[in-house]
C-alpha cells in the first residue's frame, strides 16, 4: 500500500502543531497510507503491526490542501481521543456515521480553534446547520446527543445526502484492548501540560438520563465528555501533589562575622561592633529516584494493573522510575521492546522487610546514590510477623487496597487509599 510523501507528512506536522500537540502525536504515532478502497479518509488498529492506520482515498487526498487535510486528520485523532468505536459499537451505522462527524466537525471548530472558513466545500458535510435545517440544534452536543436526535427524526433526514468525511467502517477495530494500548503508547509521549490542555477543551458531558432508552452503546461517563485521560490525569495531578522535591537543609556556620548582630546584642550603641558566629539556613532541592514495588503475592494479584497504570503516570521528565514485584524477595522489572514490562510470576508470602533489605543492599553496593522513594502497593497484610523498619520512613509511600494498616510502621504518614485517588 503506497506511503504519503514525506514532505507531505511533515506539512501536516506543521499545521497540527498550532492547534493540539495531542493530535500532532496520533499523528507522528500513526501510519499513513493511501487506499483506493475507501472514499475519503478512515483510522483503525493494526492489531498485527499493532499501528495506529490514517488511510486516505489518494484522490480524495489530493483534492485537499494543507489546512483541510490536517482538519481530515484531526478529525480521526478525535474519534480515537473520545473513544467512538466504543461508543458507536452497535449503533445503526447510517445514522451514527452522521452523528459521528456533526459531533466532531463541530468540536474542532469550537474547542481547537480551526476555520469553518477556510474548509473545502463545508456546505455539503455534516453540521447542525446541515443536518438539521429545520431545528434549534446545539453545536456543543454529544455524538450520543445526536444519534439520539436523528433516530427520532429517521424518516425526514435522508441519511445519504451528505458528503462523509470519512468512513467509520473499519472504526470497530480499535473497539477492545488493543485500543488501550494505544492510549498507554500515546500517553507516554504527552507532557502533563498536553492532557491538560486537551481536557480543558471539553466542558459538558452528556446526560445519561436523557441518553435514548435502548440505544446501543454506553454514554460517557459525567462530568468528564469521556475523554480517555480523566484516570490518568487525576493519578498524575496526585503524584505532583505528594512527590514534591525532597528539601535538604544545609546549616552553613560563618564564624567571626560582623554583618549580622548578636540578638543578645541589639540594643547595644550601633557603632559599638563585637563578632559574633552566624548560622545560615540554605534549602536544596534534589529530585528522588522513585522505586515502585508491588506486593506480588496471591492476595495481591489484582493490583498488577493498578500498579502499572499509576506507576506510568509519573512524570518520568521529574523523576527516575524504577519497577519492582515483590513477595519475602524483590525482583526488578523491566520493559521489552515494545515497551511492555516482563512478565512476572505471582508466589511466594508477604516480607515488607524484604524492600528496606534490597535498599540496603543496592546502597551499600553502590548501585544508587542516595536513599530513593519507596512506594509500595500491597493490601497491607505482612505475613512476616515483623513490622518493617525503614531508614527513612517519611520517604515510604503506602499505596493500599483496602484500609488494613496494622503492619505499617507508625513513623510512616504517606499512606494512601488506590481507590481515593483512581475514582
Amino acid at each position: 500500500m503506497a506511503q504519503i510523501k514525506s514532505e507531505e507528512f511533515y506539512e501536516i506536522v506543521q499545521e497540527l502543531s498550532i492547534y493540539n500537540n495531542v493530535f500532532l502525536t496520533l499523528w507522528k504515532l500513526g501510519k499513513p497510507r493511501f487506499n483506493e478502497n475507501i472514499p475519503t479518509a478512515s483510522v483503525f488498529f493494526d492489531k498485527e503491526g499493532k499501528e495506529l492506520c490514517f488511510d486516505f482515498n489518494p484522490e480524495f487526498w489530493n483534492s485537499l490542501d494543507s489546512y483541510n487535510r490536517a482538519f481530515v486528520v484531526a478529525h480521526e485523532c478525535l474519534h480515537v481521543i473520545l473513544k467512538h468505536a466504543y461508543r458507536a459499537k452497535n449503533c445503526i451505522p447510517e445514522i451514527a456515521n452522521i452523528a459521528l462527524d456533526v459531533a466532531v466537525n463541530h468540536s474542532l471548530i469550537n474547542n481547537f480553534g480551526f476555520d469553518y472558513a477556510l474548509l473545502s466545500e463545508p456546505e455539503k458535510a455534516c453540521w447542525v446547520h446541515t443536518v438539521f435545517k429545520d431545528q434549534e440544534v446545539s453545536d456543543e452536543k454529544s455524538f450520543e446527543f445526536y444519534y439520539d436526535l436523528l433516530a427520532e427524526n429517521d424518516n425526514k433526514i435522508e441519511t445519504n445526502s451528505f458528503a462523509m468525511l470519512d468512513d467509520h467502517s473499519s472504526m470497530s477495530s480499535m473497539a477492545d484492548e488493543d485500543f488501550d494500548d494505544l492510549v498507554e503508547n500515546m500517553l507516554d509521549n504527552l507532557d502533563q501540560d498536553d492532557l491538560e490542555e486537551l481536557t480543558g477543551k471539553f466542558k459538558q458531558a452528556p446526560d445519561k438520563e436523557n441518553f435514548g432508552k435502548g440505544r446501543p452503546g454506553e454514554p460517557p461517563e459525567t462530568g468528564s465528555s469521556n475523554d480517555v485521560f480523566a484516570t490518568r490525569k487525576k493519578a498524575s495531578k496526585f503524584w505532583d501533589k505528594v512527590l514534591k522535591l525532597i528539601q535538604k537543609k544545609e546549616i552553613i556556620k560563618l564564624e567571626q562575622q560582623f554583618v549580622f548582630k548578636n540578638r543578645r546584642m541589639q540594643f547595644l550603641d550601633k557603632n559599638f561592633m563585637l563578632p559574633n558566629d552566624f548560622e545560615e539556613v540554605k534549602m536544596k532541592h534534589s529530585v528522588p529516584d522513585i522505586h515502585l514495588y508491588l506486593d506480588c503475592s496471591g492476595s495481591c494479584h489484582n493490583l498488577a494493573k493498578v500498579f502499572f497504570d499509576l506507576g506510568s503516570s509519573i512524570d518520568p521528565k521529574k523523576y527516575k522510575v524504577r519497577y519492582f514485584s515483590r513477595t519475602t524477595k524483590v525482583t526488578e522489572l523491566f520493559k521489552d521492546k515494545n515497551g511492555n514490562f516482563n512478565v512476572f510470576n505471582i508466589y511466594g508470602s508477604d516480607d515488607f522487610g524484604c524492600i528496606e533489605r534490597h535498599i540496603q543492599s543496592e546502597l551499600n553496593e553502590g548501585k544508587i546514590k542516595a536513599y530513593p522513594v519507596v512506594i509500595h502497593f500491597t493490601d497491607g497484610y505482612d505475613c512476616s510477623g515483623t513490622i518493617v523498619k525503614p531508614q527513612k520512613p517519611q520517604n515510604w509511600y503506602w499505596m493500599l487496597k483496602g484500609r488494613y494498616t496494622h503492619w505499617i510502621p507508625k513513623e510512616c504518614e504517606n499512606i494512601y487509599n488506590i481507590d481515593d485517588i483512581i475514582f
